[in-house]
């Protein structure tokens, strides 16, 4: 620890020339959930054989999610830093909620009835204990019959169905995605519910595993609709909540499950990037998940005081255009803009080497999604092709706001902004926080124009629904295409796997004929952790990260 401590002030200045340089228009900073017994009754025809994305320690120390050691003491409270992807509100029914913070801080307070496993695509049980289906369009499952919520109330089934008919009328939030495919749900008694959905839809259960899906408490959201969501049965429970600013939470004692190895943790969230980086120096925090780029190299250099992970994020990072926009609604116009974008050249200015480009496809999809169509040409940078577009398109010189929210994707579309006024278009670039700007396309109507930001894939294709349904909580686009509908609900209907990849490739040439978004990246994260952290489990399929084994081993 004196070794840090004594580097702490040649590296602070190091720092700040780093910071100057970033205003002056150098790199910038960067952005950034699964406890595993199988549905035995069921078996999971809607999982994946795509690959996962590789997490691993940059400079060989121990990996993130490495098991607690034998005979270690453990701090009780760790510190988390993150950018101003915030917390807005703690209630999954709100649009507001989709952000990953909100995600990580659910996973935390929240159970969900069902976990999947990433490495081997089982569910297993988690609040439900037995589950099956007939048909998969009626669903059973059975509740713990030991579980309470953080207020003191044993959950029931009724809870669940409180929960799901809560989530069903949800619009725009991440919760509806998850919930709306229901029709019915009811409790058969007081630890059995029953869930009838609109179709036979064979990737239901996987709905049940995601963040959003926890199961709330009626008489908690009744006394305070805010704060009540908060009120969970989760290994930690919400001790302070400032939004926009932090999030505590405290380990709840009276867990069902495995009881957390650390007492208390706090999600900060520091929107100045160099501040980021002295506090991880300063031992003010021991996880950061914003780290500037440039910075990086600080804390590679130290390996015996802290692990930089390589983490590969398999949700594209790219552009939404406004369907309902009379300007970004016109193809021509979206064709325009795509050719225009230097995107090497913009990724490389905000990110360095942390990032990665789809290798000759430009399909709209997660990397490591399934049935990922491999075969849809790439949209080339083409300036000359950019401006036929733009003849042809009803733009005529008005400015096109463009929105963003985290510092690395304000850097990329600067960079964009003047690729754009090279062909004649204007546009004005807007950055907020997080919970803000899904709050701008979730309006009705949608009042954004073009938006940059992270859309949600996880390895499942089934999670496309959330991106391109008329609803869904990631469709900043406001897309709407029956035919797209259509292809979706049938492909969460067929078994066979064949046959529903077909159905899923055709979803993305239809997508990458409208080009209702386009992707710019995928993040390649690096997540800063100081020396004795482990059980930290950061999955490559989505927006969330699992604190809850969490822990921080330190000498005496």
């Amino acid at each position: 620890m004196k070794k840090r401590k004594n580097m702490v002030a040649v590296i602070l200045g190091l720092v700040m020339c780093l910071t100057m340089l970033a205003a002056c228009g150098g790199n910038s900073g960067t952005d950034a959930g699964s406890e595993t017994p199988s549905a035995a009754t069921t078996g999971t025809p809607g999982t994946t054989d795509a690959p996962s994305a590789s997490s691993t320690p940059v400079s060989g120390q121990e990996p993130v999610d490495a098991p607690p050691p034998e005979g270690a003491r453990f701090a009780e409270h760790i510190e988390v830093i993150m950018d101003n992807n915030t917390v807005g509100t703690l209630n999954p029914m709100s649009p507001a909620s989709g952000t990953p913070s909100t995600n990580h801080t659910f996973t935390m307070i929240h159970d969900r009835l069902l976990n999947y496993s990433i490495e081997n695509g089982e569910y297993r049980p988690s609040l439900a204990t037995e589950w099956g289906t007939d048909d998969y369009q009626t669903f059973t499952f059975k509740l713990r019959e030991d579980v309470y919520f953080h207020n003191g109330d044993k959950l029931t089934a009724h809870d669940v169905v409180y929960t799901a008919n809560l989530g069903k009328e949800a619009l725009g939030s991440n919760a509806y995605t998850q919930w709306s495919v229901i029709d019915t749900a009811r409790a058969v008694e007081d630890y059995v519910v029953e869930f009838v959905t609109h179709q036979v839809f064979v990737d239901f259960y996987y709905n049940l595993c995601m963040p959003m899906s926890g199961i709330l408490n009626e008489r908690a959201i009744s006394a305070d609709p805010d704060l009540g969501a908060a009120v969970g049965t989760g290994a930690f429970k919400l001790a302070g909540f400032a939004p926009g600013d932090f999030v505590s939470v405290e380990r709840n004692d009276d867990y069902w499950g495995e009881i957390p190895i650390t007492k208390s943790l706090t999600i900060r969230f520091v929107p100045e990037v160099a501040a980021r980086t002295i506090m991880m120096l300063n031992g003010e925090a021991q996880v950061c998940m914003g780290l500037s780029a440039e910075d990086v190299f600080l804390f590679q250099r130290e390996p015996d005081n802290y692990t930089v992970t390589r983490q590969e994020i398999n949700n594209p990072q790219g552009i939404s255009f406004n369907m309902t926009d009379p300007i970004t609604g016109d193809y021509n116009f979206r064709m325009a803009v795509i050719h225009a974008m230097d995107k090497a050249a913009a990724n490389t200015a905000a990110l360095g080497e942390w990032w990665k480009m789809p290798d000759g496809d430009g399909s709209f999809w997660g990397q490591y999604t399934e049935f990922r169509n491999t075969s849809i040409p790439h949209v080339p940078y083409d300036t000359e092709l950019a401006k036929e577009y733009l003849a042809k398109s009803s733009y005529n010189g008005e400015v096109v706001q463009i929105a963003v929210a985290l510092f690395p994707n304000l850097k990329i579309m600067e960079v964009v902004q003047q690729n754009l006024r090279e062909i004649g278009i204007t546009t004005e670039l807007v950055q907020m926080d997080a919970p803000s700007l899904n709050a701008l396309f979730s309006a009705e109507p949608n009042r954004s124009q073009i938006i940059m930001h992270g859309l949600q894939f996880t390895l499942v294709a089934a999670s496309a629904r959330q991106n391109f349904l008329p609803g869904g909580s990631q469709n900043r686009a406001s897309y709407n295409n029956p035919e797209v509908t259509e292809l979706l609900n049938e492909a969460a209907s067929t078994f066979d796997k064949e046959e529903r990849g077909a159905l899923y490739m055709r979803v993305q040439e239809i997508v990458a004929e409208e080009r209702p978004y386009d992707t710019v990246h995928w993040l390649l994260l690096h997540p800063i952790t100081v020396k004795g952290i482990g059980g930290l489990y950061i999955p490559p399929d989505s927006h969330w990260i699992d604190y809850r084994g969490i822990f921080w081993a330190i000498d005496d």
